[in-house]
């Protein structure tokens, strides 16, 4: 007799079980810590990110020097001393909170793992991106500032190089479609009000729209005001973004 009730549980178990793989359905999983933690890294990045990028803002013209002559931004890197180095080390290493927060997410569902994987590697190319301003622009600025005219050409073009390379394209580029790509995968695996839903897809899209001012650097074209397009998909994305974590930990 007592068998009956589990005989009469299975079936239903069963049934049910295609629905956790729903957004809907993982929504109402309650949260681990690391879960947890994991949302609050996602709602806090884009506010812990606006520190040493409002101190670059400030002290080193970020991001317009990113398109200024290499002389230019070789003299304004090492006119403002290590301190600045400190500033991008910071910057670079902040996008670890994010990594974080992709790592501690819930990975049942194999369209997490799939974002999972497009986050990560979108945060590793920015990351090296950001990293170079720390171990090895500053060696190609302390060069420049003491070199002869003919050197200091030769060091610019060195820099110009690594920086369309590095910057530009690493970074900035695959750095930005990976990102779009990941906005989507999150707004398609995880349920959020249509609101959210369409602030990732309107970030996804700037992020792909704003690819064409790094094409344009790269063949010689501008593209007007499409070139505000990058700065624009980061405002929106944030904003998606803490209400991503927002809605992750209303999951709990």
């Amino acid at each position: 007799m007592s068998s009956l009730p589990i005989l009469s549980i299975r079936p239903a178990a069963v049934a049910a079980s295609p629905a956790t793989d729903t957004p809907a359905a993982s929504a109402a999983r309650p949260l681990t810590t690391a879960r947890r933690l994991g949302a609050w890294a996602l709602l806090l990045f884009p506010l812990i990110v606006q520190v040493p990028f409002g101190i670059l803002s400030a002290s080193f013209h970020y991001p317009e020097v990113l398109r200024a002559p290499a002389a230019d931004a070789l003299r304004t890197f090492y006119g403002a001393g290590p301190g600045l180095v400190w500033v991008w080390y910071a910057y670079a290493m902040s996008i670890g909170v994010f990594a974080f927060g992709l790592l501690a997410l819930d990975r049942d569902d194999p369209r997490m793992r799939t974002a999972t994987l497009v986050g990560l590697a979108s945060a590793l190319v920015q990351w090296i991106a950001l990293a170079r301003w720390t171990f090895l622009v500053p060696m190609l600025a302390r060069l420049h500032a003491f070199a002869s005219p003919a050197d200091a050409a030769g060091i610019e073009q060195l820099f110009a190089a690594q920086h369309q390379l590095l910057g530009v394209g690493l970074g900035e580029h695959l750095g930005q479609m990976l990102m779009a790509a990941w906005t989507i995968l999150m707004v398609r695996a995880v349920a959020q009000p249509a609101w959210l839903k369409a602030a990732g897809w309107l970030a996804a899209t700037l992020f792909m729209v704003g690819l064409s001012e790094q094409l344009g650097t790269a063949i010689g074209f501008g593209v007007g005001p499409l070139a505000h397009a990058p700065m624009a998909a980061f405002i929106v994305w944030s904003l998606w973004l803490m209400g991503l974590g927002v809605r992750l930990l209303r999951r709990g």
